[in-house]
């Protein structure tokens, strides 16, 4: 069924295409379906489950520590490098607990706005596309849209507009509809089983941990992202009005203001 929905939808797009570039089209639409299987499955495949494996070794470990009180948590043992870690179950030194407990008190309490936008040395820039060879030539090409529209930032220093009471921040609209509700303020994951039916959810950005309270909220807001952002995808997938790139949303915001979005403008009104 998905299949058929998904060769009806190519099929519609390629009609439009006029006859004489038709063929050029299905060159594309093969080369793009031969590599976007390599993503899909490294993420899926690759990355995840070997992440979640790694993160209960560490935990384990780090259970272990604690039960020895090496350790407060044994989840700070996350915030210790591998050699660090071997170090510690070795018994050959290594970061005290208060050490770690520290790491992990800054990683969770810091702002992504706070890292620095380059390490080390600035980077070049990349060399220029049309030096590829035709197919690296387009796939470079697409992979700098694809993360301009997942990470650029709008860089709109200017105040919120202000009218007696009311407040409105501009940001980028990813999904029309307008919602008026409460908000609810989202700064750390742990916050999530806070949020109550039918609330704005407002937040510096998301990721796939926010999915379980997507059924439960009206719009979506966030300071960071761009239009292939995960907050932007969601929305458009849960058919709800959202805004992205929303800078000062969060510090303009607070819990239970009455707000209301439009995600056909972009704007972000906070009533009271």
């Amino acid at each position: 069924m998905r299949r058929a929905a998904a060769e009806h939808g190519i099929e519609r797009i390629r009609s439009r295409v006029p006859a004489e570039h038709r063929s050029h089209f299905d060159a594309l639409l093969a080369e793009a379906q031969s590599t976007y299987r390599i993503r899909d499955e490294r993420i899926f495949h690759g990355d995840a489950p070997a992440t979640g494996l790694a993160r209960r070794a560490i935990l384990a470990a780090g259970a272990r520590l604690a039960r020895e009180r090496r350790l407060d948590q044994a989840f700070h043992l996350l915030d210790a490098t591998p050699e660090e870690i071997i170090a510690l179950l070795e018994g050959r030194g290594g970061p005290s607990g208060d050490e770690l407990a520290e790491r992990s008190r800054w990683r969770l309490e810091t702002s992504m706005s706070a890292a620095p936008a380059t390490l080390g040395l600035a980077p070049s820039a990349p060399p220029p596309p049309e030096w590829l060879p035709p197919p690296a030539d387009r796939l470079a090409r697409i992979v700098a849209t694809v993360m301009s529209l997942l990470f650029d930032v709008r860089a709109d220093t200017a105040p919120p507009a202000n009218s007696g009471t009311i407040k409105k921040l501009k940001g980028f609209p990813v999904s029309p509809g307008t919602y008026e509700g409460l908000a609810r303020v989202i700064t750390k994951v742990d916050q999530l089983p806070e949020v109550q039916q039918g609330e704005v959810l407002i937040a510096p950005s998301t990721g796939p941990t926010f999915n379980v309270v997507l059924p439960l909220i009206g719009a979506l807001v966030t300071e960071r992202g761009g239009v292939l952002s995960h907050a932007a995808i969601v929305s458009r997938e849960y058919g709800l009005p959202g805004v992205v790139g929303c800078v000062g949303a969060v510090k303009a915001a607070t819990t239970g203001q009455r707000v209301r979005v439009d995600g056909g403008t972009g704007e972000l009104w906070i009533l009271d």
